[in-house]
């Protein structure tokens, strides 16, 4: 699916011949499109070789390779069923305990994960994964019992029946978005053995004064080839676009690499590859893959996702900074604060330097969870989770916010999308700070109605109101504020001064 595909290997899409695999054995062809990791395709050839095949060692090994395969396509509740049923056969292969515990996760299934949590400890005691599981499946249920206050939305007129993911601004009055989309116009005729579904490319959409986006957009052909475009930002000036490209050659699968673009008018300039982590002649070892570009505000810091050696496993972060003599970005390093031995992946530097990141190696709700670490000089510090409603018991990443204000874009899988992956707008309203009281008489305690009521602000604010009848007064305050209450009235003599706060 989208989250490894741009960061493992572009897959080979390919049509195959129905007569062709009539003429091989059926659990052989099953298992090349299983290792040339098309999973789409395998699933459907697994399971005709799990309708014909006899020997029950075969039929467990289907049985693992097809809950693979959903786990793969990011289908957890297929992943439940099969994984449940490798279990039921007792399938020699430990994992299959932690991925059923797993897939009951992303389904929201927190109890039940728990209990196979704990199994997997018992049978892998060294490993964290099963103990930091159930405590993420117990964090999970309080954090969907008291969300925070953002208010989260599908943003229907983006979205399709296929992928749309990766949002990013390409406006400075942010009007316009670019995303990464598998939609039916997108370049290339060929389907993706991976998802089932065809190449995505970068598209745009522009929204009016009326909150209408127009129809999404593919972007020029110097830009979206016949292969994977997707995950793309731009600089701070918008004429220079950051974008990960994914490509096969001769059908031989090749890595993931950031491409660079310069943006003049309505023109664009042929894209040129971001030399990090190339191989020497000769080597060949294994593809290294980099996709996942963000950049800091001032356009001097790249972070982005690879599976480089140097990390701590999986896919990591990793930061350039540019060199204004040389022209060039240096040598990435690893963020070690923020790395795991899982995935890190879908960076966003925001406005005031807090890096935002999509994890499945931190302690999260579901699959990949975002997460969000405040700037610390040249690093960044501790990790948050961003909780409920922002993240869900699915995959939740790329997460993008608009300046310095609380609202932007993410992507989520969840259950109320249009398509396998949607994106999603969120907005976290201002805190609404109301003051009511009642005047009374010192002595007699009763309400004294008419009278004058002042406060006034730290924020150079002055208010005044009066009393109805029966006391009482209420005012609208201004957030991070304190507030000096006075009150009076004709031959009443002012007992003492209030005060009142909003800061913190």
């Amino acid at each position: 699916m989208r989250i490894t595909k741009f960061l493992i290997v572009a897959i080979i899409a390919g049509l195959f011949s129905t007569n062709a695999i009539a003429q091989k054995d059926h659990l052989a062809v099953a298992d090349q499109a299983f290792e040339g990791q098309e999973y789409y395709k395998a699933i459907t050839l697994l399971k005709k070789a799990y309708s014909k095949e006899k020997d029950k060692a075969n039929k467990a090994e289907i049985i693992f390779k097809t809950a693979e395969c959903y786990r793969f396509v990011n289908d957890s509740k297929q992943a439940e069923t099969w994984y449940r049923k490798a279990l039921k056969i007792k399938y020699p292969e430990n994992n299959v305990q932690l991925y059923y515990a797993n897939a009951l996760k992303a389904n929201g299934k927190f109890e039940d994960a728990i209990v196979e949590y704990e199994k997997y400890s018992e049978l892998v005691p060294d490993d964290p994964r099963g103990k930091n599981g159930a405590e993420a499946c117990a964090l999970a249920q309080k954090w969907v019992d008291n969300p925070s206050r953002y208010v989260v939305e599908n943003a229907v007129q983006l979205n399709g029946k296929n992928m749309d993911f990766s949002p990013s601004y390409a406006s400075r009055n942010h009007k316009e978005l670019y995303f990464t989309s598998s939609r039916d116009n997108a370049s290339g005729n060929e389907v993706d053995g991976w998802t089932g579904q065809g190449f995505t490319d970068i598209f745009s959409a522009t929204i009016d004064n009326k909150g209408k986006w127009s129809k999404p957009k593919p972007l020029p052909a110097t830009i979206n080839s016949i292969y994977n475009e997707g995950a793309a930002v731009m600089n701070n000036d918008f004429n220079q676009m950051i974008f990960t490209r994914c490509g096969v050659k001769k059908k031989v699968k090749m890595g993931c690499e950031l491409y660079a673009t310069n943006k003049n008018g309505d023109t664009w300039t042929e894209a040129e590859v971001l030399p990090f982590f190339v191989k020497d002649e000769g080597d060949d070892s294994t593809q290294v893959t980099v996709g996942h570009p963000a950049l800091s505000a001032d356009g001097k810091v790249l972070v982005f996702a690879s599976d480089a050696e140097g990390g701590k496993g999986g896919r990591d972060l990793w930061k350039s900074t540019f060199d204004e003599e040389k022209k060039r970005w240096e040598k990435p390093v690893a963020l070690a604060s923020i790395n795991t031995p899982g995935d890190e992946m879908y960076p966003f530097i925001h406005a005031d330097g807090t890096l935002y990141f999509a994890s499945n190696g931190h302690i999260g709700m579901g699959g990949l969870d975002i997460f969000m670490a405040e700037a610390q000089g040249e690093d960044w510090g501790q990790v948050t989770n961003m909780r409920s409603p922002i993240n869900s018991s699915g995959d939740d990443f790329a997460i993008i916010f608009e300046k310095e204000q609380e609202k932007g874009f993410f992507t989520s899988n969840r259950e109320d999308g249009k398509g396998s992956d949607d994106i999603y707008s969120f907005l976290l309203p201002a805190l609404k700070f109301t003051l009511c009281g009642t005047v009374t008489d010192y002595k007699t305690k009763a309400a004294i109605g008419d009278a004058t009521v002042s406060i006034v602000g730290t924020d150079g604010s002055s208010l005044e109101t009066t009393t109805d009848s029966k006391g009482k007064y209420c005012f609208d305050l201004a957030p991070a504020t304190s507030y000096v209450i006075t009150a009076g009235k004709k031959d009443f003599y002012l007992n003492k001064t209030g005060k009142t706060t909003t800061v913190g």
